[in-house]
C-alpha cells in the first residue's frame, strides 16, 4: 500500500461522499488549527506590526526548510532577503 493509502470517508447524509487520505486530513487539521490561532493572535496584537513580522517569520522558516530538507542551494539574492527580513523584524519590534 502506498504512503498515505490509507483513506477516511466522510459523508454527507446519502447523497454526498468525501474519500481523503489520512496525511490529507491531517495537514487540513493542522492548517484550521492555525488559521484560528492566527485570528486570535490578530485581535490581540496590533495589526500594523504583527503582520509584517509573523510574513517575515514564516518566510526566514520557509528557506530554512528548503535548505535543511529539500537541499536547495543558496545564493546571495537569498542571503540578503534573509538578512533584509531580519533587519526589518527587528526595527518593528524595538520600535515602541
Amino acid at each position: 500500500m502506498k504512503i498515505g493509502g490509507d483513506s477516511l470517508k466522510i459523508t454527507f447524509g446519502h447523497s454526498f461522499s468525501l474519500k481523503i487520505g489520512m496525511i490529507t486530513f491531517f495537514g487540513f487539521l493542522c492548517y484550521a488549527i492555525s488559521f484560528l490561532i492566527y485570528q486570535k493572535l490578530l485581535i490581540q496584537f496590533d495589526l500594523s506590526s504583527f503582520v509584517p513580522i509573523v510574513t517575515a517569520i514564516v518566510q526566514i522558516i520557509v528557506f530554512l526548510i528548503g535548505i535543511f530538507l529539500l537541499k536547495e542551494k543558496i545564493n546571495i539574492v537569498n542571503i540578503f532577503g534573509i538578512i533584509f527580513l531580519i533587519v526589518g523584524v527587528l526595527l518593528l519590534a524595538y520600535k515602541k
